[in-house]
């Protein structure tokens, strides 16, 4: 974390291995996004936002945080793509972090402050229902095929792992993203003291990420 110079705080890192760092600017009147070389891709007046949402979602050994910022007319998001294993050993996801802690801290100062939305939503959560409900038919059709062609040995062989797991995964993406269950909601204060409580002691210092 810097300070921006004028009275905010910059907090720059990667939001994925190969891109390029970006600075989260938590200004006193609004809420920057800037590119490396210091251009600002978005603007946020605090008074504009009306809701907010962080989504985590882990698959395929990576963990992708992220945090939607709502206005009357537009959504604007910064996130942070880490190895799901251990991601506070990870300086940019501990800044990441970090940065949606300030903003959710200077969000419960708006009158009426919003509240959190925990966990995918909207059309993105769709699509992570479709993606589970393929998943796991993708699983009962290789099954399915095993049987129907004499090859149902299989299933208790060398297929029964590739085919469990893809049910299992199936089931829980579904069930995680079930459309018609609605999600949780928690003030953006309480938010904000709960990622604080939940950053280990062994997490290094927040800062510049530069690797």
């Amino acid at each position: 974390m810097e300070e921006d110079g004028a009275g905010g705080e910059a907090f720059r890192y990667k939001p994925a291995l190969l891109a390029r760092h970006q600075v989260v600017v938590v200004g006193t009147e609004a809420l920057e996004l800037h590119d490396d070389a210091g251009h600002a891709k978005w603007r946020l007046a605090w008074p504009d936002v009306v809701g907010v949402a962080f989504v985590e979602h882990t698959m395929r050994g990576m963990r992708m945080s992220r945090l939607d910022l709502k206005t009357a007319v537009r959504t604007r998001s910064f996130a942070c793509t880490v190895g799901a294993e251990q991601p506070w050993r990870d300086e940019n996801h501990v800044v990441f972090r970090a940065a949606v802690e300030v903003v959710a801290h200077r969000l419960a100062d708006n009158e009426p402050a919003p509240q959190v939305i925990l966990g995918e939503y909207g059309k993105g959560r769709i699509a992570m229902f479709v993606v589970g409900a393929l998943t796991g038919l993708a699983g009962v059709g290789l099954a399915v095929a095993a049987a129907t062609t004499g090859r149902g040995d299989r299933l208790l062989g060398e297929a029964f792992v590739p085919v469990a797991l893809m049910l299992l995964m199936g089931l829980f993406i579904g069930w995680a993203n079930w459309p018609w269950r609605s999600r949780p909601r928690v003030p953006v204060r309480v938010f904000a003291e709960a990622l604080r409580e939940a950053s280990p002691p062994e997490a290094p210092p927040t800062g510049d990420s530069s690797r």
